[in-house]
């Protein structure tokens, strides 16, 4: 399973394609740490991702 990101007001794909979640993604937060965007989100399967 993969996830694009996009530019909010263009709508225009930002960086590569996220992978690793093999089931459905039941969670997602986003913000911003030193500076950097960051994502994390948790699987159905138990696994977490950041």
């Amino acid at each position: 399973m993969s996830q694009a990101l996009a530019e909010g007001d263009r709508g225009q794909q930002v960086g590569e394609p996220l992978t690793g979640h093999t089931g459905w993604v039941w969670v997602l937060a986003t913000g911003v740490m030193d500076g950097c965007p960051v994502a994390v989100t948790g699987g159905n399967n138990g696994t977490g991702r950041v």
